[in-house]
């Protein structure tokens, strides 16, 4: 029975569409419904015009009815969720319900309702379109504003100098040693009080506390009576190894030469190293001072007698330096022979040069020489602030006297450079 209804429905449709059941003034209502109305409004006055059919038709039409109203209602449905599509068109639904008369009113509604369907995104994609051009070029022109985050090259290297001059002068970037800044500018003074002196100068300083030392002029030079340490040095060692034995008289023969600095006691000391040979003495302290590291130290041989003239003892002012640096730590041959050594010096008859350039309070152990146009002295000094060594020598000076007098200066400048508490 299903299926007859199915076979009926078919040709039923196709002669509800062709009898005029439909007035002309109904599809002009229609037609201003799909222009001004709602999908939804439309399908119920299309309902409206069922019910003016329902009357005409036998009750065999009332499926064919049914079925054809819930094809408008489902198409109208589609229609309200699809508004924003343009393609979508109510007339080719609608068409094959109503007369072929509806179908131009309809394409004159349908192009009205394209247009603005099409308009609208369009409006708003070119809206979209201008404002993200705006945007862009709000970006672009903000950058500049912003990248002047890096100075200009030239402001930077004028505003520099003042920030590293403000900062240095507020807190140095390294900090120095006061120590060898002092003894910097005692090298600077030393060096400008020996340019108008008279021979030739060699002056040697060391600050035993900090270790900073300068020298001037390190050249071999002739020592006088400073070669007498060496002397004393290779007495001692050989008293120590038990290869020379120590008697009343050697050991008063080497407080002569050292503290009274006596040529003759010096010649005995040398007779003893030599075994009896004053030659062989000279040449036995020789190898000593070498084999020590003094290699600018000893006897230039040419004379049988420590008085002849073609015999010479060299020295520099830095190896004198040296030998009493090894003095004053106990390492010169031992500590005994060190302490031994030191009293000796301390004892100095001759004070007239280094000694008298300390102010009061200072205490020394020196050893002095001269000669015809040689003024020699070396000091190990113990001040209120730091400990030092003192070496000056001048060769072939005129005047001996003007000689002294610039030793005693240069002792003074040291000894108030070097413990800068003296001068409060």
């Amino acid at each position: 029975m299903a299926q007859e209804k199915t076979d009926r429905q078919i040709p039923e449709q196709k002669d509800y569409r062709a009898k005029p059941s439909v007035s002309g003034a109904n599809h002009q209502q229609i037609s201003e419904n799909i222009s001004k109305k709602s999908l939804q409004a439309e399908a119920e006055e299309l309902d409206f015009d069922f019910g003016m059919v329902e009357d005409q038709r036998d009750p065999e039409t009332e499926d064919t009815k049914l079925s054809l109203k819930l094809m408008i209602d489902e198409l109208t449905d589609e229609a309200v969720e699809n508004t924003k599509s343009s393609e979508f068109s109510l007339q080719e639904e609608l068409v094959p319900l109503y007369k072929v008369e509806l179908e131009d009113e309809e394409e004159t509604a349908e192009p009205e309702q394209f247009r603005w369907e099409i308009l609208i995104p369009a409006v708003l994609a070119v809206i979209v379109l201008i404002a993200g051009l705006l945007i862009l070029l709000n970006r672009r022109t903000d950058q500049p504003a912003e990248a002047p985050a890096e100075p200009p090259a030239q402001e930077t290297a004028a505003e520099t100098p003042e920030t590293e001059t403000a900062e240095a002068a507020a807190e140095p970037a390294e900090e120095t040693d006061p120590a060898e800044v002092r003894m910097n500018e005692l090298n600077e003074s030393v060096a400008s009080l020996l340019k108008d002196a008279y021979g030739t100068w060699s002056v040697y300083v060391k600050d035993l506390d900090s270790g900073h030392s300068f020298v001037i002029n390190d050249s071999q030079m002739s020592s006088a009576s400073l070669i007498k340490l060496f002397t004393a040095g290779k007495y001692l060692d050989m008293i120590e190894k038990g290869e020379l034995i120590e008697t009343e008289d050697s050991a008063y023969n080497l407080m002569a030469m050292i503290s009274w600095s006596d040529n003759d006691a010096w010649e005995a000391i040398e007779t003893d190293i030599g075994y009896g040979d004053y030659v062989s003495g000279l040449m036995a302290v020789t190898e000593f001072a070498q084999s020590h590291g003094f290699i600018q130290s000893g006897r230039d041989i040419g004379a049988e007698t420590v008085y002849d003239t073609a015999a010479d003892n060299l020295t520099t002012v830095a190896e004198v330096g040296e030998l009493l640096e090894e003095i004053y730590s106990g390492a010169y041959v031992s500590a005994s022979a060190s302490e031994r050594l030191y009293g000796l010096m301390g004892m100095q008859a001759y004070i007239n040069k280094i000694p008298a350039g300390l102010p009061e309070g200072f205490e020394y152990a020196s050893k002095a020489g001269d000669l015809p146009g040689i003024e020699n002295d070396a000091a190990i000094i113990k001040g209120p602030d730091t400990d030092y060594i003192l070496v000056v020598m001048s060769n072939d000076i005129y005047d001996n006297s003007a000689a002294v007098t610039k030793i005693v200066e240069i002792s003074n400048l040291c000894a108030r450079t070097l413990n800068p508490s003296i001068q409060q």
